[in-house]
């Protein structure tokens, strides 16, 4: 089932961000069941042979999750080389007003309904799906997805809404809360008063929304579950091998205290 269908489904959809230049942890964290990938091309190192890399790992796994990569800024000409080579989709950072989602959903989708270059690559397999085909699903099979996470974006929210062929609506709450005034205080009751309303607005028109965090325990997965989120991005390779590496050592210490620290 195509991820948009499943995103119309009753169960929310989880997916973890990848932020290192290695194509291997694609590859190995895509044996656990996530059903996207979170490619993060906005604050970190990763370049376009990156990329190309870690979406080539991402279909090799096996779970094979979709690949989602968030770009640097709302530029049509990053997007292009992105969807050539077989993005899912593209997430748009640092949204303000309808009119910027207008242009990110233009650059995703070809004339007349946008303004996306010809060139398909390995995105129709390099020509082994016929072209038909491809002109005929292509628009439907990419995601748009956009980011609410200044307070333009808030005020503005009811026109954004109102603009066609975006598929999700994803909350940044870290960037969100700095730009009302209360960076990382995100249970301050203007920030969780905001966001509310922010989930409210986007189902009241039929839409889909989501929320990228980095914690990845269990209460803080349940905390946005029962705001109503239609997917989740958690965590991240970096955080896992982080609490992975402290976790062990800690064990090792627990075990050298019950041995006495005798060899």
């Amino acid at each position: 089932m195509e991820f948009k269908e499943r995103l119309k489904g009753s169960k929310p959809l989880l997916g973890t961000h990848l932020t290192t230049r290695d194509s291997h942890w694609a590859e190995v964290i895509g044996t656990a069941e996530f059903d996207y990938f979170w490619i993060c091309m906005e604050h970190t190192e990763l370049a376009l042979p990156d990329v190309y890399n870690i979406l080539t790992a991402a279909r090799a796994s096996v779970n094979q999750p979709k690949c989602f990569v968030r770009i640097a800024e709302n530029n049509p000409n990053l997007v292009k080389p992105l969807l050539e080579m077989g993005a899912d989709g593209i997430i748009f950072p640092m949204i303000k007003t309808a009119e910027d989602v207008r242009l990110a959903v233009s650059a995703c989708m070809y004339p007349p309904k946008g303004i996306r270059g010809w060139c398909p690559r390995r995105i129709n397999q390099f020509g082994l799906e016929d072209l038909e085909t491809y002109i005929a699903t292509v628009d439907q099979r990419i995601m748009k997805l956009i980011q609410i996470e200044t307070r333009e974006a808030v005020e503005n929210l009811e026109e954004i809404l109102t603009v066609e062929n975006v598929d999700a609506f994803i909350i940044g709450p870290c960037d969100l809360s700095a730009s009302l005034g209360h960076i990382m205080e995100l249970d301050h009751p203007e920030v969780v008063r905001v966001i509310e309303e922010v989930i409210g607005k986007v189902h009241s028109a039929g839409k889909h929304i989501g929320v990228s965090i980095g914690a990845y325990d269990s209460d803080s997965i349940a905390k946005w579950l029962k705001r109503g989120v239609d997917m989740i991005s958690v965590g991240g390779e970096i955080m896992y091998v982080y609490d992975c590496a402290h976790q062990t050592t800690g064990n090792f210490r627990k075990a050298l205290a019950v041995c006495g620290g005798n060899k």
